[in-house]
């Protein structure tokens, strides 16, 4: 994918997840602030095939891949640059950013279908486990 020509007309094709049971996969549409990141990304990264997320070591090596426990560092390291408290930070975990998304949501007014739907959420009792916590005022 490269060009301006492309950008508009990106989607993602996520094969797997934790909630497609079945292994259906799913298509997903960008925002165009998104698409604009992701261009960025692949052109700087020159990638041509595979994994879009990649890791990336101190050596600024791209790996062919992206764990899940690179991911919870990345996470905490951006906390800590942000100076937030420990006890914040030792929360942190891969899931923050879904559930910070969905709590969002909330807050802008969407319904939980669409809460659901934008986090491949299947069953309302684990939205709403993250949604209570939310701060809708």
């Amino acid at each position: 994918m490269n060009g301006a020509d492309n950008i508009a007309q990106m989607k993602i094709r996520l094969r797997k997840s934790k909630t497609d049971q079945e292994l259906q996969g799913q298509w997903i549409f960008p925002t165009q602030r998104s698409i604009e990141a992701i261009q960025f990304w692949i052109d700087k990264a020159k990638l041509g095939d595979g994994f879009l997320f990649r890791g990336i070591s101190n050596a600024i090596d791209i790996a062919n891949e992206l764990n899940c426990s690179q991911i919870n560092r990345i996470y905490k390291r951006l906390a800590r640059n942000a100076k937030l408290p420990q006890e914040t930070i030792e929360h942190i975990s891969g899931y923050s950013m879904r559930v910070g998304a969905a709590q969002d949501l909330l807050k802008s007014g969407a319904s939980m279908p669409t809460i659901m739907y934008r986090g491949g959420w299947s069953k309302t009792d684990t939205v709403m486990r993250y949604l209570e916590v939310a701060n809708i005022n």
